[in-house]
């Protein structure tokens, strides 16, 4: 995937789903990175990798890149569907 579209999807993404933001937990620390979940999604997606392989790869849990991928899909579908279906579906 080209650079700039990606930071595009991200982009969009993080500021579309507060799951994406960066949160800080009860005792001061930082939540996972918005970018690191959307590159979690796009692992998954792209190459088919299950959630357990980035357990090791890019240290963020099972659970989370599973919930990541779910928010991931159901943002982009958000995000994009109105302008794709205008186009498939206009008069």
């Amino acid at each position: 995937m080209a650079h700039p579209l990606f930071t595009e999807i991200v982009t969009a993404v993080i500021d579309h789903d507060p799951f994406f933001h960066n949160n800080i937990d009860c005792i001061g620390k930082e939540g996972i990175f918005g970018l690191l979940k959307c590159t979690s999604s796009i692992h998954q997606l792209a190459y088919g990798v299950h959630a357990e392989f980035l357990d090791e790869y890019m240290h963020i849990s099972e659970r989370t890149s599973r919930t990541a991928l779910d928010h991931f899909c159901q943002a982009v579908m958000q995000i994009y569907e109105p302008e794709f279906f205008e186009e498939t579906h206009g008069d």
